[in-house]
């Protein structure tokens, strides 16, 4: 077995005992396969406390965060004892109106929660945002780096809208033991 960098940091993090709150954010609209993966990743590690996923209210064609909660529901994510999922916070921006940044909650989250030790989850195409997240919140005193998840598979919420308006097959969006019915009759509720 290859003992690359990644793996070598997720002994390094299994072996801790330090348990670690993991936060991470983005906009899952909808939540697939690589998301469900993602967030599994980092809720079997031994030493994780919880994962907490921000997610942003904007819709993208017709899916708002109502679909990503029940999503995160028909997967069992939102059952699981260590997931923990927070809307975005309404931010003002300095011209009028309002935006929500679910990087600026997580930074916001170490910042709150000192008695903490927090990592940024993310995966390879994501390592800029850990390393954006260390340097904003190193004065916390609470932040460490934490493994990136490994890729799972090159697909993306952009593809599972088009196959959903096309009327295409999602069956390669979705979790092990989730068929397409049942995501097909919640989009119709």
């Amino acid at each position: 077995m290859k003992l690359t960098e990644a793996k070598l940091k997720q002994l390094i993090l299994e072996v801790m005992s330090e348990e670690i709150t993991i936060v991470t954010g983005g906009g899952f609209k909808p939540p697939h396969k690589g998301h469900y993966e993602f967030f599994k990743f980092y809720l079997d590690m031994p030493n994780v406390k919880k994962l907490v996923v921000f997610s942003g209210s904007k819709e993208r064609e017709g899916i708002g965060l109502d679909k990503t909660i029940a999503l995160f529901e028909l997967y069992g994510l939102m059952d699981h004892p260590k997931f923990e999922f927070r809307p975005a916070k309404e931010r003002s921006k300095k011209a009028g109106g309002t935006f929500t940044n679910p990087m600026m909650d997580a930074m916001d989250y170490a910042y709150e929660n000192p008695e903490e030790t927090v990592g940024f989850g993310h995966s390879a195409k994501e390592e800029k945002y850990q390393k954006r997240f260390l340097g904003a919140t190193k004065k916390s005193g609470n932040t460490v780096e934490v493994p990136m998840a490994p890729e799972f598979g090159q697909i993306s919420a952009t593809q599972f809208r088009e196959a959903l308006r096309n009327g295409e097959s999602i069956a390669e969006f979705l979790p092990d033991g989730v068929s397409e019915e049942q995501v097909m009759q919640l989009f119709k509720a």
